[in-house]
């Protein structure tokens, strides 16, 4: 496909910065597209290239005193006003653009109607379904939960299963192109996708001082503390109690620790205190090696700690010279792990050049960008694709195995096993049943 004249979309989200960078990329290959997004940002990410009148009206009505009231009837009106004003720009977007780029199972009209209208004009499409929740059976997803841990209901879980499941199924039947990761988007996916291990996450920070990201400026100072810097976006879900606990112990066996905690901050400030530490602590039930906030750090030189199960049976999945280098382990080892980096400083210092180089050079904005281009130009090498049905993974991200198991009892207990919605994957579907221990019978 010639891109000669073609006009490219990249909306309606930003996730962790993907789809900022994902534009800074197109745009330095010359590649013109605009980046929109249909909500603020809590840490400002900023990027967006195109702020349509009618998609700052519908912010703007988000945003409103309307917020904080608690009448009905004045919050269904400004519900009904966002939804107007973005659905009248979609509308127009869907047939001003050729190339659409969709992030985290959304698109441009509510409930996704418009794929089937975007697919019948012949309009090209792309959905990422890697990020995790989008895609991800919500029994197997602690993102549900609370920022203090409260879990929510049963019965809201099995809705945003049954949910899910239809999401990837449309997005796989209407769109072009989807991508998605091994361990999050294999369970509900019909068919072969997109591995966004391949692909990469694109990553570029511009206008930052670097003349600190080797190590900590403190570092020639005998006997000084080693800073670890933490910064969950949802301290309940990256484990945060279980890695104060572990900082404490280290603490108290005499180790020399300036632990640094930052939530809600905005992300240049985030990027600030990365140049600081000496590394970070990702969190403990990842299914990535590298996610946001550890992508960030590898940026600055600075390596992470990021636990989570099962790691090298995704190693299988990702090609060697893809795999994101990262202090990984279980979330039982998490302790070790951060110890480790404490009192190995050449560990420290290769893995953190290591992870610096990978991402700035396998995952820099840039290459990332002509690997899109091949998606969107058709020319995609077959080992790109990832079969769904060559994937069995029960463990999910961002909350303990015990609690999985939990989750997945009380689900069939009250809803049975159709709740799963992996009547598709009948074997998965028996592997979740053993995980839980439920008798299939």
């Amino acid at each position: 496909m010639s891109l000669h004249n073609k006009h490219i979309l990249i909306a309606p989200v930003e996730i962790a910065g993907y789809y900022t960078n994902l534009h800074k990329g197109l745009e330095s290959l010359g590649v013109k597209c605009d980046f929109v997004t249909f909500d603020h940002h809590p840490f400002g990410y900023g990027g967006e290239s195109l702020n349509p009148y009618l998609i700052c009206l519908a912010k703007r009505c988000k945003r409103s005193k309307f917020n904080q009231i608690t009448n009905p009837l004045s919050s269904l009106c400004q519900r009904l006003a966002f939804e107007f004003l973005v659905g009248l720009w979609g509308i127009y977007a869907i047939f001003k653009y050729d190339i659409f780029i969709f992030g985290f199972g959304r698109s441009l009209l509510r409930w996704n109607i418009d794929l089937p209208l975007l697919k019948i004009l012949r309009k090209k499409t792309i959905s990422v379904l890697g990020h995790g929740s989008e895609a991800r059976p919500a029994f197997i997803d602690g993102s549900y939960q609370t920022k203090e841990g409260l879990h929510t209901s049963v019965e809201f879980i099995q809705k945003r299963t049954r949910a899910i499941s239809k999401v990837v199924k449309f997005h796989q039947k209407y769109c072009n192109i989807v991508l998605g990761t091994p361990f999050s988007t294999t369970q509900y996916a019909h068919a072969s996708f997109i591995n966004m291990f391949v692909i990469g996450i694109p990553f570029q920070i511009n206008n930052i001082d670097l003349g600190r990201h080797n190590e900590n400026p403190l570092s020639l100072i005998s006997q000084r503390p080693v800073r670890i810097l933490h910064s969950p976006s949802h301290p309940a879900a990256k484990g945060t109690p279980i890695i104060n606990k572990a900082i404490e112990n280290l603490q108290n066996r005499g180790f020399n620790i300036e632990y640094v905690t930052v939530t809600d901050m905005l992300y240049s400030d985030v990027l600030n205190e990365i140049q600081y530490c000496d590394f970070v602590v990702d969190q403990v039930y990842s299914d990535t090696p590298m996610a946001g906030f550890a992508t960030e750090a590898a940026w600055f030189g600075k390596p992470a700690v990021v636990g989570g199960y099962d790691f090298d049976y995704l190693k299988k999945h990702v090609p060697e010279e893809m795999w994101p280098p990262s202090k990984i382990c279980t979330p039982s080892q998490i302790e070790k792990a951060i110890e480790e980096l404490i009192v190995n400083r050449e560990e420290r210092l290769k893995l953190g050049e290591e992870a610096e180089k990978f991402v700035q050079e396998k995952w820099s904005a840039k290459e990332i960008a002509r690997r899109y281009l091949k998606l969107i130009e058709e020319d995609i090498p077959n080992d790109w694709w990832l079969d769904p049905k060559l994937v069995k993974y029960v463990y999910g991200a961002v909350q303990s195995r015990e609690r999985s198991k939990e989750i997945i009892r009380q689900m069939v207990k009250q809803f049975g096993v159709r709740s799963l919605c992996l009547s598709h994957r009948p074997d998965l579907e028996a592997t979740f049943l053993e995980f839980a221990g439920i008798d299939p019978l």
